[in-house]
């Protein structure tokens, strides 16, 4: 319902004036309205009716009646109609057969014009039951260009643009002006067609002109050189293409078409590929952006599917379907049963594609094109599995085979060797792996495939051996002896054998006979004898034995530490190293493994190992066998293992402290003081050189301290200094006294600031001297020395080797020669002098150990550095120093003695190293006695 905008309201029959001249009211005689009943309301209209009340009827100029929807009735914006007959008649009425719509409310109310003014009547309301309908009797001009005027014609036009409707075929023209028996139309800019019916609609009625109406256009199509055409087909036009002088182009729909030229009479276009298909296409000549419809429609060719080849197909097989398809590859799918197909290469008349998998031989083909669904009249018959090889051709039970063909499939296949099914390992479309069990006899196998019922089968392709050893000979013997194995089914070409893990030399392989060599490194005495061939591993009827082998003899019957020993016998192994030779000590049981220097089937040399001196059985080794010799081999080592041990609850893998008489020999003083540890801090133990003996768990009468305290000892007393390594603490001096066996306190603190590993010696028996040492400053470099007589400490002048931890002195004499990594200084006690001496020539070290024996320096084992939480390198090497000629010689090494911070002393001409410790404090319990009259 549209509402007009109310302009003026006129009460009825009254006419408000305003006036003309100021302060004057100037009356006059206008007519007033009185608005009847609407009547004769039917379905071609209705009858509206006024009367004429009063004023000055010879005035009217025009009357008539307004109606609309809306009770704002004006002239403007409402339909009017005007009523016909002398204005002079008291009432009038008008039959009213358009604009009304039915079953719709409507106001009317009359007016008349008079003068300059208009006079409405009162609105009464009434149901509309319809009108007739429009109807053109004439238009023109008859013929026009775009957006040019045409007047039309006829009856039961509404006034209101609105409410008309006019159309040239689909498109609606624009109305400029209206009456009940005439409309200004704008031809519109989109019509496409040179002709066409022009049509009217009001209220869903509609009247069509029985003229056609002709547009007026610069070019036009008159023949379309096709009736059938398809996509990227070329189509030829005839007709006025204005190039030279306007924007020329081609739609088929509304799809832009490629122009192929510029020829104002005769053009070539292609059907684009985007065109939705449908059963038929319009062509249209673009001029200026406006269309023009060719005169006939184009039938557009349904897709479809008209051949195949090959002929023969299989799944997996690329095939090329010849037809109507769409050029877009992606508008397409081909489908074999329900199984879609891998599209290659697309085009509107033809389509490469690979055939699916399908769950069955029989399909059908269909496509889906652009939406559309095609099918292809006949079933296709797809082939069945082929085989074109099977590789190997020779195999052994137990192993796979590849079937090599096409047209199988994973899932759906069956082998059958000899008519046994296989188990299928691998199915892709060209090749099948199978396992052949040992079932199979020897001999040609028949292989048969099928894939969804459909056999192929393939007769003496595949030939099955079994390799099998019947004997070998002989079944025991020694390294490099030959052996031969006899069976059958060798593959001499691809052939391996092994005793026992270890690979065999093949001097000679046919099919039934195979030589080897029994190969040198043999682990065991008793070896299974294996053959590879033919991807298959057979095992001998018995295990090969390796003779024992047997020490007849060995020379000398003694000797000296790496001297060298020569041992006879027989079944040796002829590698050197695959030997193993050890001397085992008859005392303690301890073997020792010695270095082989060369060696046959018959003879091994051997270097004499560190060892203790002792008697030792010699023992030989080799896969796992093992022979002794009939006697024992006395080692004439300058070191021997003593019969007595450290006591296990000590670790004395850190004992430190030493104190022993600086002489070779005493029978007042024979007592070894071995102070500290980690573990038990405040235990300590005696050594009783005469006696042999042991003393343990003496407490201290300190309840704990650090390990690497200094101690000296003079006049038949100990002197222990615990040790701190905080610089502001004093270490406290204790006494113990072995003829009174007590503990005192010395009540002199050592005045020096608090370290461990300390260097303390004495000289004379009456001056006790500490070196050195650190804490948390760093090395110190102090010497400090201890009065017996007044029983006072004083401070000597710094020690010139530097500031130092961990240095060793051995004292003769008056003198102590002090090694300190690889640094000698003597000091004499005499003259309180230092001199430099020989450059020690071992590896440098710390917390080593050292002794004298007749005027002479020993001197090793040690560490690199000093730690005992990480990984450090001990030795256990000894060394001699002569004062007289200040040179140095390396001696024979301390057996099982790689430590450090040992204890060392000498008595009665020899000398004893023991204890001590190696990584991450793992302590030793053995005492070593060196008598140098045996280097």
């Amino acid at each position: 319902m549209q509402i007009r905008p109310f302009l003026f309201l006129i009460l009825p029959g009254i006419l408000i004036l305003f006036g003309c001249d100021k302060d004057e009211v100037r009356e006059r005689d206008y007519p007033a309205l009185r608005t009847q009943a609407v009547n004769n309301i039917t379905t071609e209209g209705a009858r509206f009716n006024a009367t004429l009340v009063s004023g000055d009827l010879e005035s009217i100029s025009e009357y008539g009646f307004v109606w609309d929807n809306t009770n704002n009735l004006s002239l403007q914006y409402s339909e009017k109609i005007m009523v016909n007959g002398n204005p002079g008649q008291a009432s009038f009425s008008c039959e009213v057969t358009f604009a009304l719509e039915a079953m719709e409310e409507y106001y009317v109310r009359p007016y008349v014009k008079s003068g300059n003014y208009t006079v409405y009547g009162e609105v009464v309301k009434f149901m509309s039951l319809g009108s007739q309908a429009p109807e053109i009797t004439d238009f023109e001009p008859k013929l026009a260009h775009w957006g040019d005027t045409i007047t039309i014609y006829g009856r039961n036009f509404s006034n209101q643009a609105g409410t008309n409707r006019v159309l040239f075929g689909e498109l609606e023209g624009r109305i400029t002006n209206c009456t009940k028996d005439s409309l200004q139309v704008i031809i519109p800019g989109g019509l496409t067609q040179l002709s066409i019916y022009i049509a009217i609609e009001i209220f869903g009625n509609r009247s069509t002109a029985l003229e056609a109406f002709n547009l007026i256009v610069p070019g036009k199509i008159i023949t379309i050189d096709k009736t059938d055409i398809t996509w990227g087909d070329t189509v030829e036009l005839t007709g006025i293409f204005p190039f030279s002088t306007h924007a020329v182009g081609f739609k088929i729909e509304n799809t832009n078409a490629v122009v192929l030229g510029n020829n104002e009479s005769n053009i070539k276009i292609i059907v684009p590929n985007t065109i939705a298909y449908t059963d038929s296409v319009t062509v249209y000549l673009m001029i200026d952006g406006k269309k023009l419809a060719a005169p006939n429609r184009v039938h557009m060719v349904k897709p479809r599917i008209n051949s195949i080849s090959p002929a023969a197909m299989g799944w997996s097989d690329t095939i090329i379907l010849g037809g109507i398809f769409h050029p877009v590859a992606d508008n397409n799918r081909i489908f074999f049963s329900s199984f879609q197909a891998t599209l290659l290469e697309v085009k509107s008349n033809s389509i490469k594609c690979i055939i699916p998998y399908t769950n069955s031989h029989l399909v059908s083909l269909t496509a889906n094109i652009q939406s559309i669904d095609v099918n292809y009249p006949d079933d296709i018959q797809l082939s069945g599995p082929i085989i074109n090889d099977i590789d190997p051709r020779e195999t052994t039970s137990s192993h796979y085979v590849t079937i090599k063909g096409k047209y199988f499939k994973g899932g759906s296949t069956i082998v059958k060797v000899n008519s046994i099914e296989s188990s299928v390992v691998e199915v892709t479309s060209d090749h099948i792996v199978v396992y052949i069990s040992n079932v199979h006899p020897n001999g040609p196998a028949s292989v048969e495939v099928s894939v969804y019922n459909k056999k192929v089968q393939l007769n003496g392709v595949l030939k099955i051996i079994n390799p099998k050893i019947n004997d070998f000979s002989p079944t025991s013997g020694t390294y490099r002896d030959l052996v031969t194995i006899n069976g059958e089914g060798f593959d001499p070409e691809n052939l391996e054998v092994r005793i026992g893990n270890s690979p065999a030399e093949i001097v000679e392989a046919t099919e039934s006979k195979v030589r080897i060599i029994v190969p040198d490194n043999l682990n065991y005495a008793d070896n299974g004898l294996t053959l590879s061939t033919r991807g298959t591993t057979i095992n001998g009827p018995t295990n090969f034995h390796l003779l024992p082998p047997e020490i007849t003899s060995f020379a000398p019957a003694s000797g000296k530490v790496d001297e060298t020993i020569t041992i006879s016998g027989s079944y040796f192994n002829p590698v050197p190293q695959y030997n193993h030779v050890y001397l085992r000590s008859t005392t303690s049981g301890k073997a020792y493994y010695a270095n082989i220097k060369s060696g046959s089937t018959n003879m091994i040399q051997i270097d004499v190992p560190s060892l203790t001196r002792d008697f030792y059985e010699i023992q030989l080794e080799r896969s796992n066998q093992t022979c002794v010799a009939t006697s024992n081999f006395f080692c004439q080592s300058p070191w021997k293992e003593i019969e007595i041990q450290l006591p296990e609850e000590q670790n004395y893998g850190a004992s430190v402290g030493l104190q022993h008489p600086n002489s070779d020999y005493s029978e007042d003083i024979n007592e070894v003081f071995i102070f500290g540890g980690f573990y038990n801090h405040y235990h300590w133990q005696s050594f009783n050189l005469t006696k042999n003996t042991i003393n343990v768990n003496y407490d201290f009468p300190i309840a704990t301290q650090e390990v690497g305290g200094f101690s000296f000892a003079f006049a038949g007393v100990a002197y222990y200094g615990v040790s701190n390594p905080l610089k502001d603490k004093l270490n406290s001096i204790f006494t113990y006294n072995p003829k009174e066996g007590t503990w005192n306190n010395l009540g002199i603190d050592f005045p020096g600031p608090g370290r461990i590993h300390a260097l303390g010696f004495s000289i004379s028996e009456i001056f006790g001297f500490v070196l050195g040492g650190e804490n948390e400053d760093g090395l110190l470099n102090d010497f400090w020395l201890y009065t017996l007589e007044t029983a006072s400490w004083s401070r000597l002048s710094d020690y010139p080797g530097g500031p130092t931890s961990g240095a060793t002195a051995v004292v003769i004499d008056d003198n102590a020669y002090v090694i300190d990594g690889n640094q000698l200084w003597v000091y004499n006690s005499t003259l309180n002098t230092w001199e430099s001496k020989s450059t020690f020539p071992g590896p440098p070290r710390k917390l080593a150990t050292g002794f004298s024996i007749s005027g002479k320096v020993y001197y090793g084992t040690g560490s690199d550095r000093i730690d005992y939480h990480n990984n450090v390198t001990c030795y256990n090497d000894l060394w001699e120093y002569n004062p007289s000629t200040d040179t140095w010689k390396k001696l024979t090494s301390i057996p099982d003695g790689y430590r450090t911070n040992a204890f060392g002393y000498s008595y009665s001409f020899k000398g004893y190293i023991g204890g001590g410790c190696i990584l991450n404090w793992l302590g030793f319990r053995n005492i070593f006695e060196y008598d140098p009259s045996y280097e």
